[in-house]
């Protein structure tokens, strides 16, 4: 439960961000990439390289980048436009009357 509890601070945090100038919410969009970054990309040939010495198979590259497309797809499918709203210059649905703004 430790990571929903960080999930929803991260979602407090982003309220707490969006009432806050432009120069402001881009720097506070910035630190959490950065941490991402470094910690998954950072780590990367560290894990590969303990999970190639441990079990001896060399296709922990492959199987690494696998997970991690399979942890895009998820998260993509769990993925919800802003507001519920299709976003601008996003084409309109099938069956659905056109208004100007979603």
């Amino acid at each position: 439960m430790p990571a929903f509890a960080a999930l929803e601070r991260e979602a407090e945090e982003r309220e707490k961000a969006m009432k806050q100038p432009h120069e402001a919410r881009k720097l506070l969009a910035l630190w959490p990439f950065n941490v991402s970054v470094s910690l998954f990309a950072g780590t990367t040939s560290f894990v590969i390289g303990t999970l190639v010495g441990v079990t001896g198979d060399l296709n922990w590259p492959a199987y690494y980048l696998i997970i991690a497309g399979v942890v895009g797809l998820v998260s993509l499918w769990f993925l919800q436009e802003p507001n519920g709203r299709r976003m601008w210059g996003s084409p309109p649905r099938p069956g659905r009357a056109t208004r100007p703004f979603g």
